[in-house]
Order: structure tokens, then sequence, then C-alpha cells
């Protein structure tokens, strides 16, 4: 029900392969509209202090958002696919079972905002379903949290740190800490007739699937 905005450099070609069409981002650089073909964003946090706002950036990105390190990610060799990075661990603190492991190996991951949730490994989603109580839904693939769950949740307010590298072992890697609110939606329709309470994590039935979301990128 949302449409999609690309933000890609790569031309599309609609019926001619020798006549591209300039993507938007080369549009307005070519224009002078912007100074450069990077860009900025932030999913926003709603939980946090009073509420903060989504935040789109382009030919830049907004300052108050970065958080400055030394660390750089390549991109990925496709280039439909190219925000690639190595998730190399998860760790959650506070949970049902105390501290735990998350990630049973360290895997590549496309970074997409198109995507809500996490998609994860099913090995790793099952020790999110011991560690967080949450019971996986068949009927829409999503994973749904009991009211008696929830309530303990918000009690023990967990944290889940990402290391993330250029790979999906060793070299270089930095964290990234998402609090438990990041985590505690509500689907509403058209995938459920009422607002119920979901936690963001998909299974992902092979290795094209490994997505970080919007989920992830409420904090990054």
């Amino acid at each position: 029900m949302l449409g999609v905005f690309g933000l890609g450099q790569k031309p599309t070609n609609f019926s001619d392969y020798n006549d591209p069409q300039s993507s938007y981002m080369w549009s307005l650089k070519n224009q002078s509209l912007i100074p450069s073909l990077s860009f900025g964003y932030s999913a926003g946090a709603p939980y946090r202090n009073k509420g903060v706002l989504g935040s789109l950036t382009l030919g830049g990105y907004d300052a108050a958002k970065f958080e400055p390190n030394n660390f750089t990610f390549t991109f990925g060799p496709d280039t439909s696919a190219s925000l690639l990075v190595g998730l190399q661990s998860i760790q959650a603190d506070n949970t049902l079972n105390g501290v735990v492991s998350l990630l049973p190996k360290g895997i590549l991951s496309l970074v997409d905002s198109t995507v809500p949730e996490i998609w994860l490994p099913v090995e790793a989603c099952t020790m999110f379903e011991t560690s967080f109580g949450i019971v996986h839904d068949p009927h829409t693939d999503r994973y749904l949290v009991n009211d008696t769950i929830h309530s303990q949740l918000q009690n023990l307010q967990p944290t889940l740190t990402f290391q993330l590298g250029n790979a999906a072992y060793g070299g270089e890697s930095i964290n990234i800490v998402l609090p438990y609110s990041a985590f505690d939606l509500q689907a509403n329709y058209p995938i459920y007739p009422n607002a119920t309470n979901y936690f963001p994590l998909r299974r992902a039935a092979n290795d094209s699937q490994y997505v970080i979301g919007r989920t992830f990128l409420q904090e990054s």
C-alpha cells in the first residue's frame, strides 16, 4: 500500500537497452539541485523522547543524525542490492533467558529501507522464539507477542546488539544497540483486522532473503 521511491544511481531501461533513463538522483545532480549522489536516511524512532521523526537528506546527510566513526562499508557486487553488510553476531541482554547469542553464524545481509522487519535464518529465529517468548503465525508468517509476554518484555527492557562488519566473519566491526522498544510494534490491516502486537522478525528461506529493514534503521 506504500509506493517505493528509489535513490539508487543506476539508470533504468524500460524498453530500449541502448536508451537508459537516468535515475532520479542523477537527474537532480545533473541539474545542480544537489551537490552529490549521496543520501542520508533514518527511519525515525517514535518511542524516543516526544517522538523522533524520520529523516531523508538528498545530496548529503544530516549531521545531527550521524555519530562520526572511522568505519567504512564497501558496496556489494550486485548494483540492485549494493547496501550489503556482514552481520557477524546478535547478542541480547535481559531476555526471558538472560544474556543470549541469537545468531548461530555470521551472514551477509542487505540493508533495505523498503522492508519493515529483519529477516534471519530459521535457526536464528528459533533462538529468538525461546528468548523472547514470541510465537510464529503460519498464516501471516509473522511473530506474535501475547499480552503476558508483552508485559514481561516491557518490564525487562531487553537490548539487542548487532555487530556489523564488511564480512560475515573477522575484520573491523561496529556495534549498533537496539532497545526492545524498536521491536515493540503492532500490525494492523491488511495483515490483521485489529491492532496486534508483533515482533518484526521474519524467517528467511535462503541467504538471498537475509535483510535488515527499517526496524534496524530506527536506531542506526
